[in-house]
């Protein structure tokens, strides 16, 4: 009666087993036979009407117009960059071209797709991690057959089989995650450039925080500074919260956040909470002898994850139950310190029991298109709270959020890293530019122990030239890029040791190259040690590419099948 049916689906209806289907097919009275089935997802969306551009829109629209080669453009938070980039995409497609939409998270591609299917329809396609081996094989063959005019995706769709490209777009490209850390390693916005350039196209990076280096390189600069409905940026706070515990305030939340919190709760307005750490407390440890759980696999300790009750290392993924006495010193004075975003959301539903609470991070988005199912139930059900890791920090537009609170700002000062500030004030900037979207105007709070940090002061008024100023004054006087290339040199093995001995062998042989500044004395990474691999690196200054040197020495080292391993990137 139906014609033809997918057999599980056929199983599934009849409630019967494979062996009658078999013997209906031996009988003749049926056919099995395989054929093809798109696994990718086909989503309506309703046709929208292009706003008309504001002035700024159609002046960076206007100097972009049948233009080639790379572009940088820096917009503050909500001045309206998505439409430029619908309106350079929709100008390529009338062209005859093809068009890359890059996004740095997963998070993003939900509404991402939304805004661009509303305005192409099934001309686009979606690649990123999230989705399954099938899918993206699906939509890989839709790509490379020619029926796709629009690629959307995470740094991978970099790579989609599009043929005559006439614009890449990359948004928020200042964001790290566009790097590839895992083999093969590569960098996103360098691949766009190559790209580009073979095909003859446009390549817009845009972000309202671009990376200082790039800020310096780049000739072709264009700006935004205006809000796409005049709105003012949001009214941001800083709270001291050294003063807060020299009153007797213990809880995560400042005084002047959890009031404001309160006010959204009764006036029907949203708010984005941000710490930059999941799970519920950063490590356990024996008050009595100083003895901290850590993991046996790596030098970092475990963390506590309160919805499981389990003790998890970030790194290798092992797991144990926590003990409440010290194996060590057998006292039962066993704590747990550190704020991750469990303990937040705990905290958040003794002081606002009322309140709707959405948890973003790693944990509540390990699921297939648990991304989108969350941002959507955060739209759709106007829930209170959305709290959350960097996921929260960047592109996400809902008109009704007009509160953004950053809880430990401090997290992300002083990682050791030379661009460290740099990041910082990009993370801040970005998730401060979260409120006040809508009609409402936004307010921010920004919870830290240093208020008088240059960087968190200069995010609070957004002012991203003079941050930019200072920072490219303090790179000169210690040589950091763009005033120099950074390479890094990274050893592993199983044997702390040999790695060691490894490391320094290629120091000896680099002195002297052509284009060293300077070779930084080899130390161990951070996490010194992962899944029982340690790990060694060494950083080079250079004042040219120096790749081809350095692949000459890990080739070289890597063929000789020692218990090291050497990579360079």
């Amino acid at each position: 009666a139906e014609g033809e049916m997918a057999v599980p689906e056929l199983l599934d209806s009849a409630d019967a087993g494979r062996g009658s289907l078999d013997i209906l097919c031996k009988k003749g009275i049926i056919e099995i036979y395989k054929r093809p089935v798109s696994r990718a997802e086909n989503e309506f969306f309703e046709p929208d009407v292009p706003p008309e551009p504001t002035d700024e829109q159609k002046a960076v629209l206007e100097k972009i117009k049948g233009k080639t080669g790379r572009f940088l453009l820096r917009g503050v938070t909500g001045s309206g960059k998505t439409e430029v980039y619908l309106r350079i995409i929709g100008d390529t497609i009338e062209s005859g071209r093809n068009a890359i939409m890059l996004v740095p998270e997963i998070s993003l591609t939900p509404q991402t797709i939304r805004r661009f299917g509303a305005r192409f329809g099934d001309m686009v396609s979606v690649l990123h991690s999230g989705l399954s081996v099938g899918e993206r094989f699906d939509n890989w063959q839709k790509i490379r057959k020619g029926g796709v005019r629009v690629v959307v995706g995470a740094r991978s769709a970099i790579f989609a089989p599009l043929d005559n490209i006439g614009a890449i777009i990359i948004d928020e490209q200042h964001d790290d995650s566009y790097v590839s850390e895992i083999s093969p390693r590569y960098d996103a916005r360098e691949v766009a450039f190559m790209r580009a350039k073979q095909h003859g196209a446009l390549l817009l990076e845009a972000s309202a925080t671009p990376r200082v280096s790039d800020v310096y390189h780049c000739k072709n600069r264009l700006s935004m500074s205006k809000r796409y409905n005049s709105a003012p940026l949001p009214e941001v706070e800083i709270a001291d919260m050294r003063k807060e515990l020299e009153e007797g305030n213990s809880s995560v939340f400042s005084k002047k956040l959890a009031c404001e919190i309160s006010k959204n709760i009764e006036n029907g307005e949203q708010t984005v909470l941000f710490i930059n750490r999941r799970g519920h407390s950063s490590f356990i440890s024996c008050r009595k002898c100083g003895y901290v759980f850590d993991c046996p696999n790596c030098s970092v300790s475990l963390k506590y994850h309160s919805n499981i009750n389990k003790l998890i290392c970030h790194y290798c993924g092992y797991q144990t139950v926590p003990s409440k006495i010290c194996p060590k010193c057998g006292s039962a004075y066993v704590k747990y310190f550190g704020t991750g975003t469990q303990k937040v959301e705990e905290e958040i539903k003794n002081l606002f029991p009322s309140a709707s609470v959405i948890r973003m991070d790693m944990d509540t988005t390990a699921k297939k298109s648990a991304h989108r199912r969350l941002l959507q139930k955060f739209s759709d059900e106007n829930a209170n709270i959305l709290l959350g890791t960097q996921m929260v920090t960047k592109g996400l537009d809902f008109p009704n959020v007009t509160l953004v609170g950053v809880l430990a700002a401090d997290m992300m000062l002083n990682s050791g890293e030379f661009d460290s500030e740099e990041k910082a004030f990009s993370m801040l900037t970005q998730v401060l530019g979260r409120a006040g979207r809508g009609e409402n105007c936004g307010r921010a709070v920004i919870q830290t122990y240093s208020p008088e940090n240059d960087c968190i002061n200069f995010a609070k008024v957004q002012d991203y030239n003079d941050f930019y100023r200072q920072e490219l004054a303090l790179r000169k006087l210690s040589v950091y890029p763009p005033f120099c290339r950074i390479f890094t040199v990274l050893v592993t093995g199983g044997d702390n040791s040999a790695a060691g001995i490894r490391i320094n062998e290629i120091k000896d042989e680099l002195k002297g190259t052509d284009g060293i500044l300077e070779i930084m004395r080899p130390v161990p990474c951070v996490v010194s040690r992962v899944n029982n691999v340690y790990r060694w690196q060494m950083l080079i200054k250079a004042s040219a590419d120096i790749r081809p040197a350095l692949w000459k020495v890990c080739d070289r080292h890597n063929s000789k099948k020692r218990d090291t391993h050497i990579s360079i990137f």
